[in-house]
């Protein structure tokens, strides 16, 4: 493992949150509170199907060009870690690897489109 690195961070979505909550259809129908949410696109992609989350963050009283840097620095030194250490975490393949990166990219824009909102 790389000294100088860690993970800072992780880029959660919806299907994350199903997967780390073991969430289903008749939890979406309480009332959910995301604390501490992060760089989560979990609040956007269940307000585009109708339901409504709050989400709290320290991070949330940022401008959007703030924590838009802070989105993109946590990206960049995610994706450096895991590219340079991609066998403690990913056996399969690069392609693998890649659709991380991929998923991340699309689940920041949502978050940060919704966050601007």
């Amino acid at each position: 493992m790389t000294q100088s690195m860690a993970l800072y961070g992780w880029v959660y979505n919806l299907t994350d949150y199903y997967q780390m909550f073991d969430l289903t259809e008749a939890d979406l129908k309480k009332r959910l509170f995301d604390f501490p949410g992060g760089i989560s696109s979990f609040n956007a992609e269940l307000f585009q199907q109708g339901i409504n989350v709050v989400s709290g963050d320290v991070s949330y009283d940022m401008t959007l060009p703030a924590i838009t840097q802070k989105a993109n620095t946590m990206y960049e030194a995610n994706k450096t870690f895991l590219s340079l250490n991609h066998e403690l975490f990913l056996k399969e393949s690069e392609a693998l690897l890649q659709q991380v990166f991929n998923q991340w990219l699309l689940s920041k824009q949502l978050f940060l489109a919704d966050y601007e909102k």
